[in-house]
């Protein structure tokens, strides 16, 4: 359950990142 949180944080971070770029 924790690897998965973590996951989706990592995928969070990222669509964030990816929005900030557009």
């Amino acid at each position: 359950a924790n690897t998965q949180r973590l996951y989706l944080t990592c995928i969070r971070n990222t669509l964030e990142a990816a929005m900030c770029l557009q």
